[in-house]
């Protein structure tokens, strides 16, 4: 395993296990039998292949191969206002604002429910008593019952995997018409209690313990629960599990790893609400009502700033190390926690020529993959924008538009910078060229999540439906859209506009 010291030096690395692939006998035996399994596998894609048959993910790579009907379309997409978590809809959860974005989605386009065959929705703060966000949604909006209804969760990536698992289902003929998205409300996120008390009420409730009698029972379960002092409700955390550390503080050392200065990140913040602002008419004909439980209607988004003086935010402390730490990130410089949700409607061709509908956004590519948690734990996608500029057989000179996910500004410029970078290449892309250079007047022309938001699963549905208008609107060719996810991981996906 080669890696670069300024790159990948962990504490975690020096405790890591590297066996050599060389030997196969060196290898753990759970890897041997994974390697075996793998082996099967490639032997029953290559006996599919000699009868005619490939997998929809070798096809998205050569976009001329695809069968013209059953290639899936991107017809349009919505989204609920994005909000500031505790806001005017904190009493929204998930579910209600993802019925508010399919219902919008439907109403835009005049889709007929009954003709629906699928919906798949992102969530990443689940709620334990419904955690299936998408078979809820159908329940509420009183779609046809046959719907089935799926909820995936990948952090943030959650919204874009759900598009993406829609446009899989379509292309491999098991639905024509599928609406995908996704929805969080961090304002509803439940609060766990301590896991010594959980399992104390849960052996008493469920385990026996009530059947000691009210003395016997309620005994053992303070002594599995812990002093009362302990028994207080935990906030969701926003770190890594696997880091302890919060995104912020990784964000920090990426901008430290980098050299992302200060005023490099408060210019890009600022920029991010200036081109929202300016881009505020294209911004609203994305949008759909939200009533919250009040009755109130609320209809457009609350994040954006029209004006901002540099000043006071070059002023800002750090947010998540102290300056003397090196931290550089400030409050201004990242995302806001907000509440939201979206939508998308994906058909095959055919189907949609049928019913009249636009067929000119495809997806030419998708790829996800990861990158070792500590320290960079936001750049995978740097690592996958060129692999999946090499599936949709592009450069980054082809691409016209990037919507990329601006978690932190720190992590949106550490990645532009190492795509750069012959170290970068050398030690995750096993070349010696630099990617290239994306010019910062091509990235999130619209602004992006620092000024608009970033309410987890529900980012994706936004970066697809405003990649999309944006194609649309310029009559440009590709759009490139990225994101970054907890756990190392990162996504994007490569729209194309066909002129048919």
């Amino acid at each position: 395993a080669r890696y670069t010291p300024s790159l990948l030096l962990s504490p975690r690395l020096s405790h890591t296990k590297w066996y050599s692939l060389v030997s196969y006998t060196s290898i753990p035996f759970a890897s041997q039998n994974i390697i075996r399994d793998m082996e099967r596998l490639s032997r029953i894609v290559s006996h599919l292949k000699e009868n005619g048959v490939s997998s929809v993910c070798s096809q998205r790579s050569h976009g001329s191969t695809r069968d013209e009907e059953s290639v899936a379309v991107i017809v349009d997409g919505v989204r609920t206002p994005f909000v500031k978590s505790f806001g005017s809809i904190m009493k929204n959860d998930a579910i209600s604002l993802g019925a508010a974005a399919v219902k919008g989605l439907i109403a835009k386009t005049k889709i007929d429910p009954n003709a629906i065959d699928q919906l798949i929705m992102g969530n990443v703060v689940v709620n334990s008593n419904a955690p299936n966000v998408a078979r809820e949604i159908i329940i509420d909006v009183m779609l046809p019952a046959k719907i089935p209804g799926t909820t995936v969760s990948v952090a943030c990536l959650s919204g874009l995997e759900a598009i993406y698992q829609g446009i899989c289902q379509v292309e491999h003929g098991d639905a024509s018409i599928v609406l995908a998205g996704g929805s969080d409300s961090l304002s509803s996120g439940q609060m766990s209690l301590p896991a010594n008390l959980t399992l104390a009420l849960g052996k008493y409730s469920m385990g026996g313990g009530s059947k000691k009698g009210l003395y016997g029972g309620i005994s053992e379960l303070l002594s599995i629960a812990g002093p009362v002092s302990t028994w207080l409700p935990k906030a969701p955390a926003i770190a890594e599990r696997s880091t302890g550390k919060t995104m912020g503080y990784h964000a920090d050392l990426m901008a430290e790893i980098n050299s992302i200065r200060t005023d490099e990140q408060n210019a890009f913040a600022i920029s991010s609400h200036s081109k929202a602002t300016a881009a505020r008419s294209d911004i609203r004909k994305e949008l759909v009502p939200v009533t919250t439980k009040e009755g109130k209607t609320v209809s457009d988004d609350n994040l954006i700033r029209a004006k901002i003086d540099p000043s006071k935010v070059s002023k800002l402390k750090p947010a998540f190390r102290k300056a003397e730490e090196n931290g550089t990130v400030n409050a201004a410089t990242s995302s806001a926690l907000t509440d939201g949700a979206s939508a998308v409607l994906i058909m095959n061709a055919k189907k949609a020529k049928e019913l009249g509908y636009r067929t000119d956004i495809v997806c030419r590519a998708y790829v996800k993959t990861a990158v070792e948690p500590y320290p960079q734990l936001l750049l995978a996608p740097a690592v996958a924008i060129p692999r999946c500029l090499e599936k949709a057989n592009l450069t980054l000179d082809d691409i016209d538009i990037f919507e990329i996910h601006e978690a932190f500004a720190a992590q949106v410029l550490a990645t532009l910078k190492v795509l750069e970078s012959k170290e970068f290449s050398r030690c995750f892309l096993g070349t010696n060229t630099p990617v290239g250079s994306i010019p910062l007047e091509k990235v999130n022309v619209n602004g992006g999540s620092i000024a608009i938001g970033h309410p987890f699963a529900a980012t994706g549905g936004r970066l697809v439906t405003t990649a999309a208008n944006l194609l649309r609107k310029t009559r440009k060719k590709f759009a490139l859209l990225s994101i970054c996810a907890a756990g190392g991981i990162g996504g994007v996906m490569i729209l194309e506009r066909r002129d048919s």
